[in-house]
């Protein structure tokens, strides 16, 4: 059973036959540590099973998350360190084959998964069932709730029985909270790996990240924000940074927020705004406008990093195509500075925390999100934001 989810076995006996350096020389690559997984207790379920006479054998075991986080649940089941929310083990331990139904719901959030196998006698197999959140569930997701997971496992053929019917509490976290701490829960997961799963937070198809970038066009010189690297880099940057500190206002807001501590117990969730809503409400902390930055510089094409400090939080983004250059900067000078500011700001901050985030110094504490490579992994932008 897999830690930090929650497993339950069972033979049953079936009735059948069964926060700017202008350049830099080179750019750390971010190397993996250890990983995490969700922050609360997996109490162990509670099922009423339905099930009789010794003809026919079927061993079964559910394995299925105890915490549901909105925000990373699109990459459950798709990353090697998060299995699906719940999986199940089926084996026909008799000398008739088999057909047998799984189904898995939410209570008042997910839809119904279902699968349905056959099984030759003796043939195990793994079934996954990844219910999917009702778009209208997301919305109520302001704070951490508890659910009832409904998990049904039914006899097909050669007969038609329900096998299993039971229902478990789960924790399903806010639709904004990121777990710093995954690492803790999830066996084989780094922290650098935990920390790339930012990435989900960057939303470069936006409509509200792409609105400012039209909007940043009117700051240009040519009044355009094409992608990619054959046109200005920085120009294209100074306008976004303009548009977002006199059409958007936003400001930097200084809370008191817990970056997660790896050295800590618990899985240290942190609520992040998503970028539209720093958009729309206008203010953000360190880490929250680093997303911003960095979801619009993915949405030109361009190539951000996150740099991750102690209690802070800042962006690199390339300034030419092969990376051996970048701009730094430090984002939550917004609103009491330009973009020179930034850039400058960001650069020594670079000067200083450069070699600290190449050696992971601190567990970890000193890391660099690649915001391309955590693509190519498939930690991909939340669906909905």
């Amino acid at each position: 059973m897999k830690t930090g989810k929650i497993g339950l076995f069972v033979l049953l006996i079936l009735l059948i036959a069964a926060c700017a350096l202008p350049a830099i020389p080179a750019k750390p690559t971010a190397a993996p540590p250890t990983a995490t997984k969700p922050p609360t207790s997996t109490p162990a379920p509670t099922a009423t099973f339905t099930a009789t006479p010794p003809e026919a054998n079927l061993k079964y075991n559910w394995d299925y998350w105890g915490v549901l986080i909105p925000g990373l649940y699109h990459l459950y089941g798709k990353l090697p360190s998060l299995d699906d929310l719940v999986d199940v083990t089926l084996k026909n331990t008799g000398k008739t084959p088999l057909r047998v139904k799984a189904e898995a719901e939410v209570e008042t959030y997910t839809d119904w998964a279902v699968a349905t196998v056959s099984l030759a006698p003796g043939e195990e197999k793994v079934v996954s069932l990844h219910p999917v959140l009702q778009p209208e569930a997301i919305e109520r997701l302001s704070s951490l709730r508890e659910a009832n997971l409904h998990l049904r496992l039914s006899l097909v053929a050669p007969k038609q029985e329900v096998l299993s019917d039971f229902t478990d509490t789960i924790t399903i976290q806010a639709r904004r909270d990121f777990p710093w701490g995954l690492y803790k829960e999830i066996d084989g997961m780094s922290i650098h790996e935990n920390n790339m799963l930012l990435a989900a937070w960057v939303t470069p198809n936006d409509s509200a990240v792409e609105e400012w970038i039209r909007d940043a066009a009117n700051y240009t010189s040519n009044g355009s924000m094409p992608s990619g690297y054959d046109y200005d880099v920085r120009e294209r940057l100074e306008a976004l940074w303009q548009a977002l500190d006199e059409d958007y206002e936003v400001t930097y807001v200084s809370t008191a927020v817990d970056m997660g501590n790896p050295n800590e117990e618990g899985l240290d969730f942190q609520r992040i705004r998503f970028p539209r809503e720093v958009l729309s409400q206008k203010s953000a902390n360190c880490i929250e406008t680093t997303l911003l930055w960095a979801s619009a510089a993915e949405a030109l094409r361009l190539h951000p990093y996150i740099i991750l400090v102690p209690g802070h939080a800042y962006v690199a983004i390339d300034s030419v195509p092969d990376g051996s250059r970048a701009y730094f900067i430090e984002t939550t000078l917004i609103g009491s500075g330009d973009f020179d500011d930034a850039v400058d700001a960001g650069g020594k901050e670079w000067d200083e925390d450069g070699g600290k985030v190449e050696n992971h110094a601190e567990n970890y504490e000193y890391d660099m999100v690649d915001v391309e490579e955590a693509r190519e992994k498939g930690i991909l932008p939340m669906p909905w934001h």
